[in-house]
């Protein structure tokens, strides 16, 4: 869970960067992805989340992790 609430993304497709890691765009809920996954939660943050897992371990990035987004054209 992050920080960021939805007024502090830029408008359009996202790009989420964390580590070594992408994540394109924004899922709907959590069923919506096999494997990592951003989505907003429902306290109005961004989460970043592994679908049946923890995100934390499986990507290996630890809690407290910089998060960038970025918009793309």
């Amino acid at each position: 869970i992050t920080n960021l609430q939805k007024s502090d993304l830029p408008t359009g497709r996202l790009e989420i960067r964390l580590g070594g890691v992408s994540i394109n765009g924004l899922s709907e809920s959590y069923q919506d992805g096999t494997e990592l996954l951003a989505l907003m939660g429902s306290g109005g943050t961004l989460e970043i989340a592994f679908r049946n897992g923890n995100a934390s371990r499986t990507i290996g990035i630890p809690v407290g992790a910089d998060v960038h987004v970025v918009g793309r054209a």
